[in-house]
């Protein structure tokens, strides 16, 4: 199991390495992209072995550790913290999923048989519903740290 985290880690790693060249992050901050994502992807795996049947708060968990450690990357590099956590969370995206529910969204136009519709309705009303539930829990974790443990300056 810790070798299958390793690894998924490592890949995670790459992708949000490469997602971080793609929105311009500078050279000097890759490595940390790549090891915020690396842990936080590390993290989720980890919390889905002791809970399997909670994908979401999995994800939530370990985008609020990405943004954490996005914050502590941001002032040890003097940078903007969401340059290290945007790419971590980009691993995360449910790609799977969402083909599921595009998939689900074209046979439901095509089906000719009423009760099949339904079934399919069911199907894509509940993909649909996973994929915002993602999506909210990859924003809310990043964002959450950031309003909790930002710098307030006095407004004098």
């Amino acid at each position: 199991m810790s070798a299958v985290l390793l690894e998924q880690a490592l890949w995670a790693a790459i992708a949000a390495t490469a997602f971080a060249v793609l929105f311009n992050v500078p050279r000097r901050a890759l490595p940390a992209c790549a090891l915020v994502a690396a842990v936080a992807f590390f993290a989720r795996g980890a919390f889905l072995a002791v809970h399997p049947s909670s994908l979401e708060l999995a994800t939530l968990l370990a985008a609020m550790l990405a943004g954490m450690l996005a914050m502590a990357a941001g002032k040890l590099l003097r940078a903007p913290a969401v340059i290290f956590a945007v790419p971590a969370v980009v691993p995360f995206v449910p790609g799977a999923l969402a083909l599921r529910a595009t998939r689900e969204a074209i046979a439901l136009v095509s089906e000719p048989a009423a009760h099949l519709r339904r079934d399919t309705l069911d199907a894509l009303a509940l993909h649909d519903l996973q994929i915002l539930l993602f999506v909210g829990a990859m924003a809310g974790g990043v964002a959450v740290p950031s309003l909790l443990f930002r710098h307030r300056r006095p407004l004098t």
